[in-house]
């Protein structure tokens, strides 16, 4: 099986790097993918809502999320200095599966890098149809140990991140063994999704119907890094201090957010010894930051009352700094504030 498995990564679609239009140099925003001018091949790099790059390390992997490199800015390489190495992009979830060269086990992808083992053919064909090994990409034995963690295994439900087809309707597998319908096919394209990557199914009994999807949503379209990739492969030390409520606003709709009233929220932290500021291992991060929930969402209108988060509040917090792995440099987390609901951004 595993000679069959490294044989259909080997003639699988691979996209190289081509050459791609030269801009002005300038600063540009979240969203906005970079690579060096002059540099033939040279490595794309995505620019996430916490201002760091994050670097495609492949073009298997950028073929998951872009169709072509027409959106690709030739940058000289201060402009690149201008943002802190993030980490690595891993495959968009759903588009494939993935293994390497040292090991026979395959993983399916869900958001933020998360592996989850499949651990039989059966379950394999269960879930993604006769010929699931035709989906299977080896991903680089370095890339794979350092910027993916390892989630719960696979038995009878697709991951979150999965477009699986029921009957005409096609739904996105979302958190909590959710799924979400899309209304149209505009919702669906609208959020650069492939219909290649849809799973037909026969059963969506297990799953619990949420919030339809009617238009583009951020946080199905764009590339999750950044603010969520705190994970268990990164470890912090963290600052005592007090964080403050400066403004609550409509979230853009270009940013990460909740579907439902997403609000940006601004937060002022203050460490309780002042003398702190000064031992900053990241002194160029700013004390100024937003509140994120879950995986790097606005909250959402409702989160925020029933947290009875108001501007003006001013709560028990940390500034965490970053001491091993790939992940966000600095962290601002609540003593008293669930940041990472079960419910979600309800």
């Amino acid at each position: 099986m595993k000679q069959l498995l490294l044989l259909i990564a080997v003639i699988m679609l691979a996209v190289s790097f081509q050459s791609y239009e030269v801009r002005a140099v300038g600063n540009y925003g979240p969203g906005s993918l970079l690579a060096l001018e002059g540099v033939e091949g040279a490595a794309v790099y995505y620019i996430s809502s916490d201002g760091n790059k994050y670097v495609f390390p492949d073009g298997k992997t950028y073929s998951t999320w872009y169709e072509n490199f027409d959106d690709v800015v030739r940058v000289h390489v201060t402009e690149l200095d201008l943002y802190p190495d993030g980490g690595v992009i891993t495959y968009r979830p759903g588009t494939k599966l993935v293994t390497h060269s040292n090991t026979t086990k395959i993983y399916a992808v869900s958001p933020s890098g998360i592996l989850h083992w499949i651990p039989t053919s059966e379950i394999a064909e269960e879930l993604y149809g006769e010929i699931w090994y035709t989906m299977v990409q080896d991903v680089i034995p370095g890339y794979f140990s350092s910027s993916y963690t390892m989630g719960a295994d696979l038995s009878d439900k697709h991951p979150e991140g999965t477009l699986i087809k029921y009957i005409n309707d096609i739904y996105y597998v979302w958190e909590e063994n959710m799924i979400r319908l899309f209304v149209n096919s505009d919702s669906f394209e609208a959020n650069r999704f492939d219909y290649d990557d849809v799973v037909d199914v026969d059963d969506i009994s297990g799953y619990t119907a949420g919030e339809s999807i009617t238009g583009e949503e951020t946080l199905l379209a764009g590339i999750r890094a950044g603010f969520w990739l705190n994970n268990s492969t990164c470890s912090y030390s963290s600052i005592k201090g007090t964080i403050e409520i400066l403004s609550i606003e409509l979230a853009p709709e270009e940013e990460f957010n909740c579907p439902v009233e997403p609000r940006k929220v601004l937060l002022k932290f203050t460490p309780d010894n002042l003398i702190d500021i000064d031992n900053y291992s990241f002194p160029n991060v700013s004390d100024t930051s937003e509140l994120r929930i879950n995986d790097g969402k606005n909250p959402s209108l409702n989160w925020i009352e029933q947290n009875g988060i108001e501007v003006g509040n001013v709560y028990d917090g940390t500034r965490s700094e970053i001491l091993g792995g790939s992940c966000s440099p600095v962290l601002f987390d609540f003593s008293d504030i669930n940041t990472y609901p079960s419910t979600g951004c309800n």
